[in-house]
This record gives C-alpha cells, structure tokens and sequence, in this order.
C-alpha cells in the first residue's frame, strides 16, 4: 500500500510540475489588504464575549443535569464471578 501511495504522490507532483504557470501581467501583490472598514470589530468582540458569557452558564447547568456516574470499579473486581487461579472463566 506505501509503494502506492508513494507512486501515486509522485506522479501527481511530477504532473503538477509539469505544466506551465501561468502569471497575468502586471503587478502582484502577494499579501492580503488589510480592511480599512474597522466597524466590524466591535461587534465580533460582543458576539465572542456573549458566547464565552453563554458557555459559562450552560456548562454547570448541563452538568448539574447529567446522570451521576457510576463508580470506578478496580479491575480486579470486574470478573466476580471469575475463579482466583485468574482463569476468568475462558476455557484455560
């Protein structure tokens, strides 16, 4: 399956190298503009502050609603059935 994998990578890059670029001409700007439009802000501040608010008051509700969780059973306890000489019933 590596073997595959592996061929199957190398002829994709090997494709992809392959064909020619094409640039238009003319200046490129490699990097993203930056918005001058900063308006958006706020709000995104309110609505990330609202939903760590929200989270903070679901969270122990939805836990206090939650069944209690069984006990922890020690592994050697498990099989109470079981014989001593640790043969657990498994046909040895």
């Amino acid at each position: 399956m590596k073997p595959l994998m592996l061929g199957l990578v190398l002829l994709l890059s090997s494709m992809a190298m392959a064909q020619e670029s094409v640039h238009p001409a003319g200046p490129v700007d490699p990097h993203p503009a930056i918005s001058q439009d900063s308006t958006w802000a706020g709000s995104m501040v309110i609505i990330v502050v609202t939903m760590f608010i929200a989270a903070a008051v679901i969270g122990p509700v939805v836990r206090a609603c939650m069944p209690p969780a069984p006990p922890d059973v020690p592994l050697h306890d498990m099989h109470a059935d079981a014989d001593v000489a640790h043969g657990h019933g498994h046909g040895h």
